[in-house]
């Protein structure tokens, strides 16, 4: 089974490393390998609308594999990706602060996908450690 896992950040936080190792875990159990998957990390700091488009030409053009881990920004071209094959995507999604400075639309997006994800449990995994998502799941 082809795991991809796909991310973006310059810096290699506390998030990064967790979804990394449960991506190394799923692997193991997967395919016996704990380094059997394909990472794609764009190392940059997106900001802006320009660079918003560009991260998502960019995620949905790698979003293949049998299974993809990816991030709570990035489940969009993920998921347009793989809208009509019947691969399985996992979305980590990490704290909530609402003076981070993400929009009202990106908080929107998100629970338009929730709501695809409810709609398809067989498909999507969503992974929550804030108590804030857990409530709005």
């Amino acid at each position: 089974m082809q795991i991809t896992y796909i991310s973006h950040g310059l810096h290699e936080t506390g998030g990064y490393r967790h979804e990394k190792a449960l991506t190394e875990a799923i692997s193991d159990e997967i395919n016996n390998c704990t380094i059997c998957y394909k990472e794609i990390r764009f190392r940059k700091n997106y900001r802006g609308i320009f660079a918003w488009f560009l991260l998502f030409f960019k995620s949905f053009i790698h979003a293949k594999g049998d299974l993809i881990i990816t991030v709570s920004r990035l489940v969009w071209p993920v998921y347009l990706r793989n809208i009509f094959n019947k691969n399985k995507i996992v979305v980590v999604l990490h704290n909530f602060d609402k003076n981070d400075g993400k929009p009202k639309l990106y908080f929107s997006l998100l629970e338009g996908f929730f709501k695809k994800a409810r709609k398809y449990p067989e498909r999507f995994l969503v992974i929550t450690v804030a108590e804030y998502w857990k409530e709005k799941l």
